[in-house]
């Protein structure tokens, strides 16, 4: 072998080692997550908390051992390194879409304009977010200097008083204003309702979503367009929603879910009950009627449950199946 023909094998040889170093720097970065930021709205998950960015303006702190489905913390997700999974849970939950996740193999800071610790609520020894406050605290904080570019203060809703209480419909859209900066019209409707109403006119899904939440409303069917015309954007009748107008059925295998119980419960939830199935729950899910989808999204929030599945099968009533 001649000098010419071994130096051109060591040249091969250094390329191939250089080429196999840089796929195993390129894997390790791959399976551990993003180390540089390339986002403006993302998930950092770090090993005692996480943290939910958005544009330089949020920086929304979450403890890893908050509760976020019904039997799992961040932590069960950080500690077996489902990154991906934690995050498409996280992505769920928030008004506003994520683009991605990072797994900081040191310091990130995640200081921005506004830092604040994520709004939640104690159940037992649990802690769960608390999405309506989470919904107020993110317009707030999110669209507060951009209150023009997104026209919230040109958004009208009409809230409706069906309870013959009076009041109700003015101390609603208060709610409504402070949490959405929307403007409302209080007005009596035209008869008493046990159930409450939502017809959307023209608003998106992610702003109809944030406007359910932003009420105390608990039992919220979906009506078609009102005939009379009207130039608010959607209509939120006020119903009375008495105890055993609906029925909410929380199954478990083995043994009855008491946590998840306790927990609407203490949300207002009227007519819960735990029960045991030996239907195979592989994942948790929530089944409603095509006009109760809000009643099951509001419960969903509450419990961490992003898979809804519609059925005919289900009259004032949803079903809660958890694992």
């Amino acid at each position: 072998m001649n000098r010419k023909t071994l130096k051109r094998r060591k040249t091969f040889l250094m390329i191939w080692i250089m080429l196999l170093l840089g796929a195993v720097y390129l894997l390790n970065n791959y399976f551990n997550g993003k180390t540089e930021v390339n986002y403006k709205k993302y998930l950092i998950i770090g090993k005692e908390n996480v943290f939910v960015i958005y544009d330089d303006k949020i920086s929304l702190k979450i403890p890893n051992d908050t509760y976020i489905g019904n039997d799992k913390k961040i932590d069960d997700y950080v500690s077996n390194k489902k990154y991906s999974e934690l995050f498409q849970v996280m992505k769920s939950i928030f008004p506003e879409g994520l683009e991605g996740y990072v797994v900081p193999k040191g310091n990130i800071d995640a200081a921005t304009k506004n830092s604040v610790n994520i709004p939640l609520i104690k159940n037992g020894d649990r802690n769960y977010i608390l999405t309506s406050e989470l919904n107020k605290a993110f317009v707030k904080l999110y669209y507060g200097e951009n209150a023009k570019e997104v026209k919230h203060e040109n958004v009208m809703i009409d809230v409706l008083n069906a309870t013959g209480q009076a009041g109700y419909s003015k101390k609603t859209g208060e709610k409504i204003k402070k949490a959405l900066s929307y403007n409302y019209n209080p007005a009596t409707y035209e008869e008493e309702s046990d159930y409450s109403y939502v017809i959307n006119n023209s608003l998106n899904k992610t702003e109809i979503e944030a406007l359910i939440m932003s009420t105390d409303l608990k039992y919220i069917k979906i009506k078609e367009k009102s005939k009379l015309p009207t130039p608010a954007q959607a209509v939120i009748v006020l119903g009375k929603e008495p105890k055993g107008l609906f029925e909410v059925d929380i199954y478990r295998n083995k043994e009855q879910d008491k946590q998840n119980k306790e927990l609407l419960e203490k949300n207002g939830y009227q007519d819960v009950k735990s029960l045991i199935t030996n239907k195979d729950i592989e994942k948790p899910y929530i089944e409603y009627s095509t006009e109760d989808y809000y009643v099951a999204y509001k419960i969903s929030k509450y419990l961490g449950i992003d898979s809804l599945v519609e059925t005919k099968d289900l009259n004032a009533k949803i079903n809660v199946y958890v694992r």
